[in-house]
């Protein structure tokens, strides 16, 4: 395959741009269940090959839909609502996959992932799951039905998981094991940056349903953003389309699935 194949989620690793399917892929009517990962250095040639630079692909055999895709600790994951499967390799002669039969991301909810202190976090379809590379582990007990939440969104930053549950903010303490309730907030995307982009001590971008964005941070200031409307601050919404000019790096998804 040469042209780009249809991706349901993608992710980078190792200067390469990783990728899975479920369906019918590009002028084909065969369904497939498969990963992708382009060839190196360049995510616009998908030409495979024994090369150590050329792409690579492989057919699964767990069924299902995928539920999104990650990097972490030098492997790829990708994940079905019952599955992990962890690609390892550093070339198509020795990509492999392994698959593991547990509490995978559960669908629509790809948004929860997040990595502190290389440990893997995000919403499954009974809980909330920390997973180090051994086997998940359940950390959402002490949230009751809360924890078997339809929507999640989340983000790290210094420490601590910041996930939204079906509209309701809540904290872990990664350090501690301690959870808090934040407040009510229909957060659709969590961002968490570090000093090093903003020259602040940490904040978050949070971006809540009609496309508006609230910026907060570890310090509240009330200091106005260059370019930025009058009466913007860090505390306070503001329109996307006011700012995407302006803040090149802010993240925003590759496609919104609503």
């Amino acid at each position: 395959m040469r042209t780009a194949p249809v991706l349901d989620y993608v992710c980078v690793h190792e200067n390469r741009l990783w990728g899975c399917h479920f369906g019918t892929q590009v002028n084909s009517f065969e369904s497939v269940n498969e990963i992708y990962c382009s060839e190196l250095g360049d995510f616009r040639k998908w030409g495979t090959g024994t090369a150590a630079d050329k792409a690579w692909t492989a057919s699964v055999g767990a069924f299902g839909k995928w539920t999104g895709c990650i990097s972490h600790r030098g492997y790829v994951l990708f994940f079905k609502e019952d599955k992990i499967l962890r690609v390892s390799g550093t070339k198509p002669a020795n990509f492999q996959y392994a698959e593991i039969s547990a509490n995978g991301l559960q669908a629509g909810c790809e948004r929860s992932m997040a990595v502190i202190d290389e440990v893997l976090y995000y919403k499954s379809r009974n809980g909330v799951y920390a997973y180090d590379g051994a086997l998940p582990e359940r950390i959402s007990d002490k949230l009751g039905a809360v924890q078997f939440a339809r929507t999640a969104a989340a983000g790290g930053l210094y420490g601590k998981y910041f996930i939204c549950l079906d509209g309701v903010l809540y904290v872990y303490d990664t350090a501690n094991g301690l959870w808090h309730k934040e407040d009510a907030s229909a957060v659709r995307f969590l961002r968490g940056t570090a000093a090093r982009c903003t020259g602040r001590p940490g904040m978050f971008w949070s971006v809540f349903p009609a496309n508006r964005m609230k910026f907060s941070g570890m310090q509240k200031r009330k200091k106005r953003l260059t370019g930025m409307p009058r009466r913007a601050t860090l505390d306070s919404p503001i329109q996307i389309k006011n700012i995407s000019a302006s803040l090149s790096f802010v993240w925003t998804p590759l496609r919104d699935r609503g």
